[in-house]
């Protein structure tokens, strides 16, 4: 019996339609595809105004400029200049410089740092010795400088002392220990005190060299 070989035959390829896609919710039966939109749309941009001199459409924007001419009035007139008063407006200044301040109570504690000066009262010569916190300007030191107040070095830029400080509002004695940066300026301020104490003014120059002045 004779075999039989049986070859496949490779189906034939079907026509492509000739039917295309058209734009969106249109059937006419010949499709085509369409990229362009349907509507043109408007800018968000407003075109610049042509040569017509059309001002229609002036306000359709907010000006940049717009509210420049609004003006806000205080509710509370301030004061031009507000006078303040320190108490030392009858004092001349004969001694200032910078210091750090320790008081003792059962152990040192640092008062304050600032400037501590040397005043004396124009009418009655009377002398005291002031400091004030640096920024809050409160005072930490106030004392009248007399001749019973012994300055003793703790070292080479430090001076230990009682006196009957005033700062918190009530005479109370305190041991202070006064602190400058170097020995040269602690050495000045003692100078400053003892001249002071003998009447005389201190003055200082460019240099921050003292040199005095009698002036009784």
């Amino acid at each position: 019996m004779e075999s039989v070989s049986i070859t496949p035959v490779k189906a034939p390829l079907l026509e492509t339609p000739k039917t295309n896609i058209t734009s969106l919710g249109k059937s006419t039966g010949i499709y085509e595809f369409s990229f362009k939109p349907s509507t043109k749309g408007k800018s968000p941009v407003k075109s610049p105004k042509d040569d017509k001199g059309d001002d229609s459409d002036d306000n359709e924007y907010a000006s940049e400029d717009e509210g420049h001419h609004i003006h806000f009035s205080p509710v509370i007139a301030m004061p031009e200049k507000i006078e303040v008063v320190t108490g030392e407006e009858q004092e001349e200044e004969l001694y200032c410089h910078r210091a750090k301040l320790f008081i003792f109570n059962k152990e040192w504690k640092e008062r304050g740092v600032g400037n501590v000066k040397i005043l004396k009262h124009k009418e009655t010569g009377n002398l005291r010795v002031l400091m004030r916190r640096d920024q809050i300007h409160k005072i930490c030191l106030n004392h009248t400088l007399v001749p019973e107040i012994i300055y003793k070095p703790k070292d080479d830029k430090t001076w230990l002392f009682y006196a009957n400080d005033f700062s918190e509002g009530q005479v109370v004695l305190q041991h202070f220990c006064l602190r400058f940066k170097n020995k040269e300026i602690a050495l000045q301020f003692k100078d400053a005190v003892d001249k002071a104490l003998a009447g005389k003014k201190v003055l200082f120059g460019a240099n921050n060299q003292p040199h005095s002045e009698n002036t009784t």
